[in-house]
């Protein structure tokens, strides 16, 4: 099955974590695909690691494409190597070396229990908090969170990082949104692919560490609130691409009404980090820009 499984690694200004990924997969086909990151001593390292790999492309790009071109980018590699599924990674992304091989094992378990499966995600260690992230599911047409119970369970939505999917899935419903740049680009790709019919199946038997941001848990009173201490341009973007969202989907209130929640949150966790006016400001600049912006 080695054969039939790829990589796509997407690296921009990466540090000397993302060599562990690269290593966890050098038995597996994988394509990394550099955003235009500075020349360092990380970028000489992928260089010389791919040269002694024959099982490694190294694509770099003159200039930021954002991450859902990127990711494109690398699955279209994939496919003309002939691989037939794909393993998404981050560059933050920490794995063990045994995560790819359960990883397809695990899939086509997945697949004889779920015969509509679009995407199989991990479980996500969050280093912060030190305990695993919930998922966001549905549940008689409403979202909640929750945690994963059983060995594979249904969810709503994922990050693009772990995630593991058919090539033919990009072919049937289109790759990820490029327009979005870098935010929300794995929201979008989920929602599209419940609703192409898909299922997005998360399993408690592959889980990796992965982190947003410099994340944060401040204590208000008795609540803790999550966030993800993300510069004004990560903000801008999550703004924009969330009014977009609400474009590309109004017939799912649901989903709509989420999204807004979110936005509404990502207001107001600003006001607990550092350069808060710029954020904030940088936030109505993509709100401003998402209503302009014709789908």
């Amino acid at each position: 099955m080695k054969s039939k499984l790829g990589v796509v690694i997407v690296t921009y200004n990466p540090d000397d974590n993302v060599l562990n990924s690269i290593k966890a997969s050098e038995n597996f086909i994988t394509v990394v695909v550099d955003n235009g990151s500075r020349e360092n001593h990380v970028k000489k390292s992928l260089r010389r690691f791919v040269n002694e790999n024959s099982n490694f492309i190294f694509v770099e790009l003159d200039t930021n494409l954002g991450l859902g071109a990127a990711q494109n980018i690398g699955c279209s590699k994939l496919k003309e190597m002939n691989a037939k599924y794909v393993v998404l990674f981050d560059q933050d992304t920490i794995v063990d070396e045994s995560f790819l091989e359960m990883a397809m094992e695990n899939y086509n378990i997945a697949k004889q229990r779920f015969s509509n499966i679009g995407v199989l995600v991990p479980i996500y260690y969050d280093k912060q908090r030190k305990k695993v992230a919930e998922f966001t599911a549905r549940y008689s047409g409403k979202y909640r969170k929750t945690s994963i119970r059983n060995d594979f369970q249904k969810i709503s939505f994922a990050n693009a990082s772990g995630m593991i999917f058919d090539l033919e899935l990009v072919r049937e419903i289109g790759g990820m949104r490029e327009d979005f740049f870098i935010d929300q680009i794995d929201v979008e790709f989920c929602e599209r692919v419940t609703q192409n019919g898909f299922d997005i199946i998360a399993t408690k038997q592959l889980k990796i560490i992965h982190t947003v941001g410099e994340g944060t848990v401040t204590k208000i009173g008795s609540l803790e609130v999550q966030h993800s201490n993300h510069n004004d341009v990560r903000r801008y973007y999550i703004a924009k691409n969330s009014i977009i969202l609400n474009k590309l989907y109004p017939n799912d209130k649901e989903f709509v009404k989420l999204i807004n929640k979110r936005l509404v949150k990502t207001i107001f966790v600003c006001f607990l980090e550092k350069n808060s006016i710029q954020k904030i400001l940088a936030i109505f600049r993509g709100v401003r820009d998402g209503l302009r912006y014709e789908v």
